[in-house]
C-alpha cells in the first residue's frame, strides 16, 4: 500500500497504519512486537487513542478520543453514553480490567450520560462508580491474581470488602461506620456463606431478643449453619451456644418425613426421638415438632425453643423465615435449620408441610403445629384439606369443605370434587363412559392378541393395582377403604415379576418391514404420595377394565375365552380422542380443540373444558393408559401396553 502524503499536523516520527488508516507513533521490542507508550493521530492531528503494549499485549491504559461532532467516528459501535468524549479502558497484560467514558470536561459517566456522583470522605481517586450498587469501589490486585474490591458509601467510608478469585467471590467482610468489623464469611461457588462466620451487633441493631447478645461466630455449608455456634456479649462472654449439628442427610430426611417411623406415633415416643436425635438437631426440631401437634400442648416446644434455639426478635424472626420459605433453594435441612436459628417456626412448618413430596406421614403434623403455634394465619383450613387429599386423609378434606361451606361454598364444592375424583376411582370404567357412536365411518378392525397374551397383561394390570393396595396397607397400618380394589384372584399364580427391559418390534413400514427399538417398564412407582399413587392405580384400573371389556366381559376378571365387540373399532376410536383432548386440555387448555372444533366429552361428571387444573392430569394419564391398551390390542407384533412407542402423548 502507498503511503499517503504527511499531513503538516502530523508529528515527523509517526508511521502510516494501513489496517487502521491512522497515523501512529509506536516503540517495538527485540522481537518486533508492540512494546511501550503508542499514540495514534487523525489526518488533522488530533489524538484518537494512546496507551502502552507490553510485548504484543495491551497493558496499563487505553485511552479513545471523539470530536463528538457529526459525522465523527464512534468511540466504539455501540452502548456509548451520551456525551462521552473519551472512553479509557484499564488492560493487565491483555486482560481488560475495566472502561469508563468521560465527557469534554473529563467528568467520568453513567451509562445514561450522567457525571458520576462527587467523591466524599476517603473515596481515593482511583475509584470507579458502581451503578449498580450506586457506591464507589476501588479494585485492588493481589499478588497472587486475586483482587479485593473495597466499596465506599455515600459518605466515603468504607462499608464493604470481597474478595475475589478469577471473577468468583470467595470472601466478604462488612464494616460499621468507624472501620470496625461487623461481619467476616467466606462464599462458595454458587455465592452462599461457607465456612467460618463471625457478625457484630451494635445495641440498636441485633437481631436477637436477648439484647445481651453483641456477637455470634459459627460456621457455614453451603449457605446452611453448622455445627456449634457461640452467641457472645460484649465483652465477649458466652450467653448461649446453639448446636446446628450437620447438614440433613437422606436418612434424616426420612425420618423428617415420617417415612421410617410407624404412620401411628403417637406424641410420646416421637418425644423420646427428640431427645434422643440430640447428634442431630434439625431432626430432633422436627420430632419435637410432630410430637406436640399430636398432643396439641405446645409446652414441649417452648421448652426446645427456649433451650436449643436462639430467639430472634420478632421482626427479623418473620423476615427470615419468609426468606428462607420463598426461596428456590430451600430443602427440609433449610427450613429446620432456620427454625433453630431462631427464624418464625409457624412459617417454617408450614413451609415444611408443603414441600414433603411422596410418602409423608408427617406434613399434616407440620401443617398442625404450625397452627398451634400461629392460629390466625389465612386460607389455613384450605391448605390442610390439600394436604389432607395428597397424603391420605380424605376425611379431614370433607370435614374442611363442610366448615367452609358456607363462606366459601365454590372453594367448599371444588374440594369435594377434588375428593370424590381422587378417591372414588374404581367403578367399572366402560359402564361409566360408554362406548359413543363415532361421528365418521370407521374401519372395522378387532383385537388381535390372543388369549394367552390377554391372560398375561391381565394379570400385569392386577399385579401393579395389588401392589399399590399393599403400599397403601403398608403405610396406614390397615387397607383403606378407598384402596384399589383386590385383584389377588385375579392371580391365580402369584403377582408377576416386574421388570424393565428393551424389545424390537417389527412393524409394516412404506417401504416393507420396519425394526423399532422400544423400552418396557411395566415396574410400579411406589415413592408418591398417596394421592399420586391412586391417580397410577386409577390409569391402571381403568386399562384393566377395558381389556376385559374388550375380551367380552361385562366386569373384572379372568376371561376363560375372547368375545369380539362389534363396539372394539368405536372403542378404540374413542380412546384415541379422548387421550388427544385430554392432553389438548392438560398443555394448552383446549385451544387446538377448540378451533379443531372436535367435540367435547364428559369426564368425571365434569365436561373436559371445565375440569379444573389439578385434575385435568389424571384424565389425561387414564386415557393415555387406555390408548396405549388399544393399541396394544391392535397389533399383535406388541409385546406389552407399556411399550414406550405406544405411550406418547
Amino acid at each position: 500500500m502507498t503511503t499517503p502524503v504527511r499531513p503538516e499536523k502530523i508529528p515527523a516520527n509517526a508511521t502510516f497504519n494501513g489496517d487502521m488508516a491512522l497515523w501512529e507513533i509506536v516503540e517495538r521490542d527485540a522481537a518486533g512486537r508492540l512494546h511501550g507508550a503508542f499514540t495514534a493521530f487523525r489526518d488533522d492531528g488530533s489524538v484518537v487513542a494512546r496507551g502502552s503494549y507490553a510485548h504484543g499485549e495491551l497493558d496499563g491504559l487505553l485511552s479513545r478520543y471523539s470530536h463528538g461532532t457529526p459525522g465523527a467516528a464512534a468511540l466504539r459501535p455501540c452502548c456509548v453514553p451520551p456525551g462521552a468524549r473519551e472512553i479509557r479502558a484499564r488492560y493487565s497484560v491483555g486482560r481488560l480490567i475495566e472502561e469508563i467514558f468521560y465527557d469534554a470536561e473529563g467528568r467520568p459517566l453513567c451509562e445514561d450520560g450522567t457525571p458520576w456522583p462527587e467523591r466524599r470522605g476517603a473515596v481515593p481517586p482511583e475509584a470507579r462508580f458502581d451503578e449498580t450498587n450506586r457506591r464507589y469501589v476501588l479494585r485492588i490486585e493481589q499478588a497472587n491474581g486475586s483482587a479485593t474490591l473495597r466499596y465506599y458509601d455515600a459518605d466515603g467510608v468504607v462499608a464493604d470488602e470481597l474478595d475475589a478469585t478469577a471473577g468468583q467471590a470467595r470472601a466478604h467482610r462488612r464494616f460499621f461506620p468507624d472501620g470496625t468489623l461487623a461481619e467476616r464469611t467466606g462464599i462458595d461457588e454458587n455465592g452462599q456463606r461457607h465456612g467460618d462466620y463471625l457478625a457484630r451487633f451494635s445495641p440498636s441493631t441485633s437481631p436477637y431478643e436477648d439484647a445481651r447478645i453483641a456477637e455470634v461466630r459459627g460456621q457455614h455449608e453451603h449457605g446452611e449453619p453448622v455445627g456449634s455456634w457461640e452467641h457472645l456479649d460484649a465483652t465477649g462472654g458466652l450467653v448461649k451456644r446453639v448446636d446446628f449439628g450437620g447438614l440433613l442427610d437422606p436418612r434424616g430426611a426420612a425420618l423428617v418425613a415420617g417415612r421410617d417411623l410407624d404412620a401411628d406415633s403417637n406424641a410420646a415416643p416421637l418425644s423420646e426421638l427428640e431427645r434422643a436425635g440430640a447428634s442431630s438437631p434439625r431432626a430432633a426440631a422436627a420430632f419435637v415438632a410432630r410430637s406436640v401437634a399430636k398432643c396439641g400442648d405446645l409446652t414441649a416446644y417452648v421448652r426446645f425453643a427456649e433451650t436449643r434455639t436462639a430467639a430472634l426478635r420478632s421482626d427479623v424472626a418473620t423476615a427470615r423465615a419468609n426468606e428462607v420459605a420463598l426461596a428456590k433453594s430451600a430443602t427440609l435441612s433449610s427450613l429446620l435449620g432456620a427454625v433453630i436459628g431462631g427464624a418464625a417456626p409457624a412459617v417454617l412448618f408450614r413451609a415444611l408441610a408443603s414441600s414433603l413430596e411422596g410418602n409423608a406421614p408427617a406434613a399434616l403434623d407440620y401443617f398442625d403445629i404450625s397452627l398451634l403455634l400461629a392460629p390466625d394465619q389465612a386460607l389455613a383450613a384450605m391448605g390442610r384439606a390439600l394436604l389432607c387429599v395428597e397424603h391420605g386423609e380424605p376425611e379431614g378434606a370433607l370435614a374442611a369443605a363442610e366448615r367452609a361451606e358456607r363462606e366459601a361454598p365454590d372453594a367448599a364444592r371444588s374440594l369435594r370434587d377434588f375428593v370424590r375424583v381422587t378417591y372414588d376411582a374404581f367403578p367399572f370404567r366402560p359402564a361409566v363412559d360408554g362406548v359413543a357412536a363415532p361421528d365418521e365411518e370407521l374401519v372395522e378392525v378387532e383385537a388381535q392378541q390372543p388369549l394367552d397374551v390377554v391372560l398375561r397383561t391381565l394379570e400385569l394390570y392386577a399385579t401393579r393395582l395389588l401392589l399399590v393396595r399393599r403400599e397403601l396397607a403398608r403405610r396406614g397400618g390397615q387397607v383403606p377403604s378407598w384402596a384399589p380394589p383386590d385383584t389377588a384372584a385375579l392371580l391365580p399364580r402369584g403377582p408377576l415379576v416386574l421388570g424393565r427391559r428393551s424389545a424390537r418390534i417389527e412393524d409394516e413400514g412404506e417401504n416393507g418391514p420396519e425394526i423399532t427399538e422400544v423400552e418396557l417398564d411395566e415396574r410400579v412407582p411406589l415413592v408418591g404420595s398417596t394421592r399420586r399413587l391412586l391417580g397410577v392405580a386409577r390409569a391402571d384400573w381403568a386399562a384393566l377394565c377395558w381389556l376385559c371389556w374388550a375380551a367380552g366381559l361385562d366386569g373384572v376378571a379372568r376371561p376363560e375365552r375372547l368375545v369380539a365387540r362389534p363396539e372394539f373399532a368405536a372403542a378404540a376410536h374413542q380412546a384415541t380422542v379422548r387421550c388427544w383432548r385430554a392432553h389438548d386440555r392438560l398443555r394448552l387448555s383446549g385451544l387446538v380443540a377448540l378451533a379443531r372444533q372436535v367435540a367435547s366429552f364428559e369426564w368425571e361428571g365434569m365436561p373436559i373444558d371445565a375440569v379444573p387444573p389439578h385434575l385435568i392430569e389424571l384424565a389425561a394419564a387414564e386415557y393415555l393408559e387406555v390408548r396405549a391398551l388399544f393399541f396394544w390390542l391392535l397389533f399383535p407384533q406388541n409385546e406389552s401396553p407399556f411399550q414406550s412407542d405406544l405411550r406418547r402423548a
